[in-house]
C-alpha cells in the first residue's frame, strides 16, 4: 500500500541521511578542522552574528593549536628517529668493542702461553747449564770466563760466578 511505500522510502531516506551526515562529520574531523572551518553555519544553529564570529575565532584558534601540535609531533618523531639511529650506532660500537676485547683476550692468552713456554725452556736451559757447570767442576774443568760472562748475560744467569 501507499503507506508501506512511504515508510520504506522514509526509512531508506533516513539511513541515507544518517550515512551522509556521518561521512560529513568524518570529513570535517579529518580535513576541514585543519583549516579552521566550522561544521555547521550560523543559521542552522540559530547563532547571532557576534556569537558566530566568536565561534569562527575559536575555530581558527583550534586550527593554530592543531598546527602547533602537528609540528611538535613531527619534531618529536624526528628526535625519536635520530635517537634510535644513535642507539643503533652505539649498540654496533659496543658489539664491535666487545668482539675486539674478546679477540684481545684470546691474543693475550696465546702470548701468555708462548711466554710461559719460553720461560720454561729458558729455565730448562739454565738447569742444564747449572748441571753442566756442576759436572765440569767435579771434573776440574773450568769454563772460560768470557764464555761464562756471555752465557750469564744472554740468559740472565745468576748462578755461581766463574
Amino acid at each position: 500500500s501507499k503507506n508501506d511505500r512511504k515508510k520504506k522510502f522514509s526509512k531508506n531516506q533516513r539511513a541515507f541521511d544518517d550515512a551522509l551526515r556521518q561521512f560529513q562529520d568524518e570529513y570535517f574531523a579529518a580535513v576541514s578542522v585543519k583549516y579552521g572551518h566550522l561544521r555547521l553555519g550560523p543559521r542552522k544553529r540559530r547563532k547571532t552574528k557576534p556569537e558566530w564570529h566568536q565561534e569562527k575565532v575559536q575555530a581558527r584558534a583550534l586550527k593554530v593549536a592543531l598546527d602547533e601540535s602537528r609540528r611538535v609531533r613531527q619534531a618529536a618523531a624526528a628526535e625519536i628517529v635520530a635517537a634510535n639511529r644513535e642507539i643503533r650506532i652505539i649498540r654496533a660500537e659496543a658489539i664491535a668493542a666487545k668482539n675486539q676485547a674478546e679477540a684481545d683476550r684470546k691474543e693475550a692468552a696465546r702470548i701468555r702461553m708462548e711466554a710461559q713456554a719460553l720461560f720454561d725452556k729458558a729455565n730448562e736451559l739454565v738447569r742444564q747449564l747449572n748441571q753442566w757447570v756442576a759436572w765440569s767442576k767435579k771434573r776440574a774443568l773450568m769454563i772460560p770466563k768470557k764464555l761464562m760472562t756471555a752465557l750469564s748475560t744472554a740468559i740472565h744467569f745468576t748462578g755461581p760466578k766463574p
